[in-house]
């Protein structure tokens, strides 16, 4: 038992380390992705100004459920290579993990509503379009998150 709990310390503490050290590896900040919606979909300075809140406050309130989850699948993988399994702390820890993702799902609708708000009907159809293939670029690379094991 004391290995077990040794054992998700460790990958917690770990997760905690990745994420601040981690910054922003990769992901593109609020002015940054404003911009090149600006260019794609042809806003104007307004809308881009607008766009730019919307992810900006969206990048600000997902982080701490992104390392949520991080740290949420690092305890689960623990808990699934531990000596001695703990189904029903494996099921706990996948009940939050599914509960972690449902408010990642709620802060994506409420982006998609900001930007329908924000859009022009023409601009957000084309907005759809942009999104969905970078979903699909994402799991096609094998993005973490997408998806889980059990």
């Amino acid at each position: 038992m004391h290995r077990k709990m040794m054992a998700v310390l460790i990958v917690v503490c770990l997760a905690a380390l990745v994420s601040f050290a981690g910054g922003k590896q990769g992901k593109m900040d609020a002015a940054s992705h404003a911009a090149k919606l600006k260019a794609e979909l042809y806003l104007t300075d307004e809308q881009t100004a607008q766009v730019e809140s919307v992810f900006a406050g969206n990048l600000e309130r997902m982080q701490p459920i992104r390392a949520s989850m991080r740290a949420t699948h690092g305890e689960l993988k623990a808990l699934r290579n531990a000596t001695a399994t703990d189904t029903g702390a494996i099921e706990a820890k996948e009940t939050e993990l599914e509960a972690i993702r449902a408010q990642k799902r709620e802060l994506k609708a409420e982006q998609n509503n900001a930007m329908q708000q924000i859009l022009t009907p023409e601009q957000f159809a084309k907005y759809q379009e942009i999104v969905a293939a970078h979903s699909k670029k994402k799991m096609g690379a094998g993005h973490k998150g997408q998806g889980h094991q059990k």
